[in-house]
C-alpha cells in the first residue's frame, strides 16, 4: 500500500545557476547559500512531522515559480540537490545514495507560476508497513 506524505517550502530555493556563481565567487558563499536553504526545507519537514521513511521513495514536486524568468531545468536542479540534503540532515533517509530512490522515476516535477505565493510543494510516496517504516 503506497502512503503520501507532504511539506511545503515556503519562497523559492536557489536555482542551479545562483548556486554555480556563488561555487565560483567563494566555497564559502556556495557553502552558505546551500545551508541557509537546507536549513529552510529541513524546518518544513519537521513542520510536517516528517522523520524516518520506508526507501524507496520517490517525490512529486509542484513548484510555484514568482515568474518564468529563471529556466525549469535550473530551478529542478537547485530543488533537487537541497531536498534530498535536508531529507537526510533531518534523519529520514540514511542518505541520498540511488538505492533510496524509486527508479525510473524519482522526482516528478510540474511548473507554475504564483507571483503572489511562491512555495514548493513536496509529495513524499512510499511504501508504509516495511521494515523501515515510513513515519510521520
Amino acid at each position: 500500500m503506497e502512503t503520501v506524505i507532504s511539506f511545503t517550502i515556503p519562497g523559492m530555493l536557489p536555482s542551479l545557476n545562483q548556486m554555480l556563481k556563488q561555487a565560483q565567487r567563494s566555497p564559502y558563499a556556495y557553502n552558505k547559500l546551500k545551508q541557509d536553504a537546507e536549513a529552510t526545507v529541513f524546518l518544513a519537514i519537521r513542520r510536517a512531522g516528517i522523520r524516518e521513511l520506508a526507501w524507496p521513495i520517490r517525490l512529486e514536486v509542484d513548484v510555484y515559480a514568482p515568474n518564468r524568468r529563471t529556466d525549469c531545468d535550473n530551478l529542478q536542479a537547485g530543488i533537487s540537490k537541497i531536498c534530498l540534503d535536508a531529507l537526510v540532515s533531518a534523519g529520514c533517509l540514511p542518505d541520498d545514495s540511488w538505492r533510496h530512490w524509486q527508479m525510473p522515476e524519482p522526482f516528478r516535477y510540474r511548473f507554475y507560476v504564483d507571483g503572489k505565493n511562491p512555495r514548493i510543494e513536496v509529495k513524499i510516496f512510499g511504501k508504509k508497513g516495511s521494515e523501515k517504516g515510513l513515519t510521520f
